[in-house]
């Protein structure tokens, strides 16, 4: 065993690498992790802008479906109301006509002067 020993001594030993740092992730990767946490904002940002925008479309679409339900309303409204002052006019139309053939028949029964006329 000494003889391994001598053997060992008389062969050169490789240098020793003196210790290394523990290793530090390469400079892409925080370059990388850095970009991304940038990028973070902008996407939370572009979701807001998203969601803000929807909500403003849909507030608008309901105002116009409540405005066009308002302006229907109005609309048919307006149309019964000319329909019953068209049957009001009607009628009275039809009152006034019936009451003046009345009085014109009552008007030829009692004037004398054209019962004797019959000739003429």
């Amino acid at each position: 065993m000494q003889l391994n020993d001598a053997e060992e001594a008389e062969q050169p030993q490789p240098p020793q690498q003196p210790p290394q740092p523990p290793r530090s992730p390469p400079r892409t990767q925080h370059h990388s992790r850095a970009f991304l946490w940038g990028l973070m904002p902008l996407f939370v940002l572009l979701v807001a802008s998203l969601v803000l925008l929807h909500r403003r479309q849909h507030a608008r679409s309901s105002r116009n479906e409540a405005n066009l339900r308002i302006s229907r309303d109005r609309a048919n409204l307006d149309l019964h109301l000319q329909v019953h002052a068209n049957e009001v006019m009607r009628k009275e139309l039809s009152e006034r006509s019936s009451s003046r053939e009345g009085l014109e028949a009552q008007g030829k029964e009692d004037d004398p002067a054209k019962q004797q006329e019959p000739g003429r």
